[in-house]
């Protein structure tokens, strides 16, 4: 699979709801939510997501096997983040990211760099967005709910479910209509996140080639 279509899907994956938000949910009064509905990806975080596809409510399938999860947990401090994820078959992938630059290291130990500005469509702004909440707004607001002695902004539309922490606006949980995510948070990182050695040596050639193609490109355009 492509490493920049597999990155984009990674961003976009979340996690498991063992029991479904929507299940006996209390409402308290909450005045309405203002614009923006959710915070962005803060600057320094470290949090994990679960996503368990195929799923429309908590119980398990007929056959009493429930779908395996895909989970990633992501460390973000400022331009560096690291992204480490299991999926449904057992296989693992650690990422590292530097801006729209990421990071992957193959069998042989070889560092390969991928630039998110590749993928047609891509918009830079989307790495401070946590992915599937677009289509909050004040029209599909219904609510709180208190889940696991949380209080939320509920939001629902087209089968779709969110829920978004009232004092921090970060996500709870997101049902997308085939699947549930589960966002759970860590306490932010106090240090800045280095690459792995081999990762920086190989950015640093990486650097130093393009300042060369930079300066080749410049020097064509003022002949």
């Amino acid at each position: 699979m492509n490493f920049g279509f597999r990155i984009l899907t990674l961003c976009s994956l979340a996690s498991c709801l063992i029991a479904h938000p929507g299940h006996a949910q209390a409402r308290i009064d909450v005045p309405p939510p203002a614009s923006p509905f959710i915070a962005p990806i803060p600057e320094f975080a470290d949090w994990t997501v679960v996503t368990t596809q195929g799923k429309t409510d908590s119980r398990p399938p007929a056959s009493g096997e429930s779908p395996k999860p895909s989970i990633i947990q992501t460390t973000r401090t400022k331009e560096v983040r690291r992204q480490r994820s299991t999926f449904p078959n057992g296989e693992s992938l650690e990422l590292w990211m530097l801006g729209t630059l990421f990071f992957t290291t193959g069998e042989n130990g070889r560092v390969a760099i991928s630039d998110l500005m590749d993928n047609v469509g891509f918009e830079p702004s989307s790495l401070n967005a946590f992915p599937g909440f677009s289509w909050l707004s004040l029209s599909n607001y219904a609510g709180t709910r208190t889940v696991e002695k949380g209080t939320y902004y509920y939001f629902t539309q087209s089968g779709k479910e969110a829920w978004i922490d009232i004092t921090s606006k970060l996500p709870f949980a997101l049902n997308d209509g085939t699947s549930y995510t589960r966002y759970t948070f860590a306490a932010p990182p106090t240090a800045p996140l280095a690459l792995p050695e081999a990762m920086q040596s190989r950015y640093d050639r990486f650097a130093r080639l393009m300042q060369r193609v930079n300066r080749i490109d410049a020097d064509a355009k003022r002949q």
